[in-house]
């Protein structure tokens, strides 16, 4: 409603509250700038998304793998509320920490935002443009994080993947750095 009258009527091609509430802010700057309400949902119907952002990437056994380039609590978090939405079984996330600083710093909120998952697998610190930090540790956060499995490589990541995944699972790979690379791994 915009003005005591329906503005438009979309469907969003993207999953997630987070992108609801994107599109109904963008629906009441589009009406308050005087675009047409049709012209606004052309609009919408014709976003698909981008790569990385709960990009569908295969069936696998029977589950789901999507990959997400969610790196911080937040982004993680949404990311999760909207996987426990799509699936009826379980949700696996392969998360790959981006950058010793970051993971430093928000350790307990990625624990906690990590949590929201069944079965966290937590990859080695993608290090990105840092030198390793005395104390901090994929290992650590693993520790942190309510059921979480520590993985040593992105190769043993998929080992577990493989080993825990059932059919109607929604697995998620989940990070900026080359977690991505799970998803191919698995046979």
């Amino acid at each position: 409603m915009a003005g005591g009258a329906a503005y438009a009527d979309i469907a969003l091609k993207v999953p997630g509250r987070h992108n609801l509430m994107n599109a109904l802010a963008v629906a009441a700057v589009a009406w308050h700038l005087g675009l047409r309400g049709e012209v606004f949902a052309r609009g919408v119907a014709s976003y698909t998304g981008v790569g990385r952002r709960f990009e569908f990437k295969k069936k696998w056994r029977e589950a789901e793998l999507f990959d997400d380039y969610a790196h911080h609590p937040a982004e993680i978090r949404a990311t999760l509320e909207t996987a426990r939405d799509m699936t009826e079984g379980r949700v696996i996330c392969v998360f790959q920490p981006h950058t010793y600083s970051r993971t430093a710093g928000l350790m307990d909120d990625f624990a906690e935002a990590l949590s929201l998952c069944d079965v966290p697998v937590i990859c080695p610190i993608f290090a990105a443009r840092e030198q390793p930090m005395s104390g901090v540790s994929a290992e650590t956060l693993a520790q942190k994080t309510e059921g979480g499995v520590y993985a040593e490589s992105l190769e043993a990541a998929a080992r577990t993947v493989e080993r825990v995944a059932r059919p109607r699972d929604l697995i998620l790979t989940m990070g900026a750095g080359d977690v991505w690379k799970v998803g191919d791994m698995l046979r």
